[in-house]
């Protein structure tokens, strides 16, 4: 009852906030690069003129659907496992996240992982809205459980490094140790470079991981 009523407007959120993500994104990108055209070149992904019913409609009509799969239900306690991981003091993922003593280092694993959630998401063949509404379901988690990290790890810097990086690299993220180690202030340090590949790696197969075991419709 609640979800048939809400649909359209959670759908129109969750389509607007994906927008302004990109939009965020992008801008980052520019601005990290310094916004020369030979660095970047960023095409706006604005809808064609309809009228702003029709895509309203057609977002809550997604939704529905996914909906009826179950797929939102889904995406929901796919975020809070993995969110759940991030901020464990137990098991593997705990271990690999915040086995250091130099908090600075602790952060930039947290993050790393934050960033192989959205990365992996992303990288998954489920539809866009089920993507984004799985993303918005884990940094809510983040937000609600643990605020202050929540600041950190939405700030831009790391995840524009990355993100430079794994184009770059064209490596689907096998180079992330070097900006690793520069986010953790050890700029070209080959411990923790080496560290930075492998944490991401195994990070990343986590997520893979889990999303499959969901089995999105």
């Amino acid at each position: 009852m609640f979800w048939g009523a809400a649909a359209a407007v959670i759908a129109a959120g969750l389509a607007c906030c994906s927008a302004m993500r990109r939009c965020d994104e992008a801008q980052r990108r520019f601005a990290f690069c310094g916004g020369e055209d030979s660095d970047i070149k960023i095409a706006p992904e604005f809808p064609s003129r309809q009228p702003k019913t029709d895509a309203g409609e057609a977002a809550a009509q997604e939704f529905a659907d996914q909906k009826e799969k179950g797929n939102v239900e889904k995406a929901y306690l796919l975020a809070t496992r993995l969110a759940g991981y991030l901020l464990s003091s137990s098991g593997e993922v705990a271990c690999a996240v915040q086995k250091s003593e130099d908090p600075q280092v602790v952060l930039n694993r947290q993050i790393l992982f934050a960033f192989a959630v959205t990365s992996s998401l992303e990288a998954s063949p489920t539809s866009e809205l089920i993507t984004q509404t799985a993303e918005n379901f884990f940094y809510d988690s983040l937000k609600t459980a643990a605020p202050e990290l929540y600041e950190k790890i939405i700030l831009p810097e790391a995840f524009s490094l990355y993100l430079l990086y794994s184009r770059d690299s064209g490596e689907g993220g096998a180079g992330l140790g070097e900006p690793f180690a520069k986010l953790c202030g050890r700029e070209g340090d080959a411990e923790l470079t080496a560290l930075g590949n492998s944490l991401y790696e195994f990070f990343q197969k986590v997520c893979l991981e889990k999303i499959a075991e969901v089995r999105f419709q």
